[in-house]
């Protein structure tokens, strides 16, 4: 499950996919989620992530920097959920 938490509307989306959570379905997640909902006008996106591995890899860093320049990625430090404020709206 990949979620979206806008604090500038309050508004949250989500995706559910069946298999266990991979790179290609974060990058799916942003194409259908993120790229759909946020127009040309927004110039940055700040991505605020956890510290899983999926978002770190390699492939994952090279298609958001080639096809989606202006999100840009923000780790959360380890163990801190409650920095994340879309954690505290999945209850």
């Amino acid at each position: 499950m990949f979620g979206v938490y806008d604090h500038t509307n309050n508004q949250m989306w989500a995706h559910g996919y069946r298999r266990k959570t991979t790179g290609k379905q974060f990058l799916d997640f942003i194409k259908r989620i993120v790229d759909q909902k946020y127009d040309d006008s927004i110039k940055q996106i700040f991505l605020i992530l956890d510290n899983t591995s999926i978002y770190k890899s390699n492939k994952v860093k090279a298609i958001l920097s080639k096809y989606h320049p202006r999100m840009h990625p923000v780790f959360l430090p380890t163990r801190s959920p409650e920095l994340n404020l879309i954690e505290v709206r999945w209850i």
